[in-house]
């Protein structure tokens, strides 16, 4: 992704207007709609399916980098990604792991 010219040296590129007037909102933007898309979700499945859900999620937003973002974009969507999607349910996250293993109610089923 090349959005600028530097002045200096006519011949490298700046991500300035990227970064400050797309990826900075890009990632708020992205943090917010995960953030309800989650809450829903986990509130309205089960923990295997949400965590199914989330590593589909991740792979998506893998494949936008790629295709659409600039690769340093990458490590901070990710990282956001990871807050809002398994850090901020956490609790559940694991209280339900327990609950199936108590029951003996994994099925074999690989998260990442």
């Amino acid at each position: 992704m090349k959005l600028g010219l530097n002045k200096e040296k006519p011949k490298e590129t700046t991500l300035e207007v990227y970064k400050a007037h797309f990826e900075e909102e890009f990632l708020v933007a992205t943090e917010v709609y995960y953030t309800a898309e989650s809450t829903h979700f986990i509130t309205s499945n089960s923990v295997a399916e949400y965590m199914k859900k989330v590593e589909t999620r991740l792979d998506e937003e893998k494949r936008r980098v790629q295709q659409y973002l600039d690769p340093q974009t990458e490590a901070e969507l990710i990282q956001k990604c990871d807050r809002v999607l398994i850090n901020k349910h956490i609790d559940v996250i694991r209280a339900d792991f327990q609950n199936m293993l108590d029951d003996d109610k994994i099925d074999g089923t690989n998260f990442r």
